[in-house]
């Protein structure tokens, strides 16, 4: 037969085999925790943003056309833009200097 001392080493052995196997099994669940929780986040954000779309979808806004048109109508006179205001703008303005190489 053996004796103690072997028996005492084949334990320690064993032991240790099983905590290593412990230790695998464990990082194993590990990962598998990680990739469920990264999983489970990126369908919570595809969720949200397919809410977000669906929601701006039902609330969209449009220009107020009737608005714009009767702003537009008041004062109807040549020159009337945003841009330039309801006098238009001075044909001096436009003119460019002689003093310049585009003006000549």
């Amino acid at each position: 037969m053996c004796d103690p001392v072997t028996i005492a080493l084949i334990g320690t052995a064993i032991s240790g085999l099983g905590v290593a196997n412990s230790y695998m099994q464990g990082q194993k669940a590990q990962k598998q925790q990680k990739q469920a929780s990264q999983q489970a986040q990126a369908n919570a954000d595809k969720t949200f943003k397919q809410q977000d779309q669906a929601m701006n979808r039902a609330n969209q806004k449009a220009p107020n056309i009737a608005a714009l048109m009767s702003a537009n109508q008041k004062d109807s006179t040549l020159g009337n833009t945003n841009l330039s205001g309801i006098g238009g703008v001075k044909p001096s303005e436009l003119q460019l200097g002689k003093n310049s190489l585009l003006g000549s």
